[in-house]
Order: structure tokens, then C-alpha cells, then sequence
């Protein structure tokens, strides 16, 4: 596959499974996911990588956490177990004069991107999710993100449960200008 057929050919993969991506697979994830655009290397970005024995750890948590009622909590529990790996992005924000909050926090989603590219690249299905918990202070304190910081997101990854159909793009007419 081609550098722009991956990014022609790239959907969210909703039913992921074992196995997750190796240790040296995960490391060029998260290499991927530090070369993205960074106005003044700021770096403002922090990886959480949950698998095995912490996707419980992510569930208790997420449980806790949750204000859902006693019938959404069944399914609030099982949201970490979607995939055999998550890679929680947050942001880790930096004072700096020429850089404001709103750069680094596009440049830590551009992390998330990186990431789930790279994994598809190597063979993976991944899906980026937020959600309410995303947003949640007691998740974000559980993950040790700092209160002004932001969770950008869980990025699932894993081995697709089966092929999917590669769904067309819709079409971008609406949505560009042409200046000439």
C-alpha cells in the first residue's frame, strides 16, 4: 500500500481483537505520533498505553467515573475492552508566547492521527474515540492528566475481527473553496 492509498483507504475499525501490535511495532506507533508538526518542539503531548491487566485497571476507572445509570455501567465497563490496546492521548500543555493552547492541542490530535496511520500501515485496524469520559475530571485524574490538560482521545488498536468493506468517501464539494 502506497503512502496516499493509506490515507485514501483509511476508516475507523469498530471490532477489534488479539493480537495487538508488538512491542516493536508499538514503538514505531508512538514514533510516529512524536513527528507530527510541533510549533517550537514544544512537544505538548502525553501517551497512556493500556493493555493486558490495564484495560481492567481502564474499566474500574471508567466505572467509578461514569454519573451513567446502574444499566449504562455494564456497558461503560466494557468500553476498554473493545480492543487488545488503547493508547490514551492527552495533552500536556506548555506556557510559551508564541504558541498558544489551541496549536498544541491541535498538534497533540495530530499525534492521535500519526498513530492510527502508523498502526494501519502496519497491518492493524484502529478507532479514535472521545466521549463524555474523555471529558471526565475523575478519568482524567485517574490517568494523571493534569486538570488543565486535555484527553484527546482513545485510540483502540488491534487485529480487525473481519474484512471490511471499504465504505466511499463522501464527497468533499461542499466543503471546498477554490481561489484562482
Amino acid at each position: 500500500m502506497t503512502s496516499i492509498e493509506l490515507l485514501l483507504q483509511r476508516q475507523s475499525m469498530p471490532s477489534l481483537t488479539t493480537p495487538a501490535p508488538s512491542q516493536p511495532e508499538l514503538e514505531q506507533i508512538l514514533a510516529a505520533g512524536m513527528r507530527v508538526p510541533d510549533h517550537a518542539c514544544l512537544q505538548p503531548w502525553r501517551f497512556t498505553v493500556v493493555s493486558d491487566d490495564g484495560l481492567q485497571r481502564l474499566s474500574d476507572l471508567f466505572v467509578q467515573s461514569s454519573d451513567s445509570q446502574s444499566a449504562n455501567l455494564e456497558k461503560v465497563a466494557k468500553m476498554p475492552f473493545r480492543a487488545p490496546m488503547i493508547i490514551v492521548v492527552s495533552t500536556e500543555f506548555a506556557q510559551h508566547e508564541k504558541v498558544p493552547h489551541q496549536e498544541q492541542l491541535i498538534a497533540a490530535g495530530c499525534s492521535a492521527h500519526a498513530m492510527q496511520m502508523a498502526a494501519v500501515a502496519l497491518g492493524y485496524g484502529a478507532m479514535w474515540r472521545t466521549g463524555n469520559l474523555a471529558y471526565n475530571t475523575k478519568v482524567k485524574q485517574g490517568l494523571a492528566v493534569k486538570e488543565d490538560d486535555e484527553i484527546v482521545g482513545f485510540l483502540y488498536i488491534g487485529t480487525p475481527c473481519r474484512e471490511q468493506v471499504l465504505k466511499a468517501p463522501k464527497p468533499f464539494d461542499n466543503k471546498v473553496t477554490y481561489w484562482k
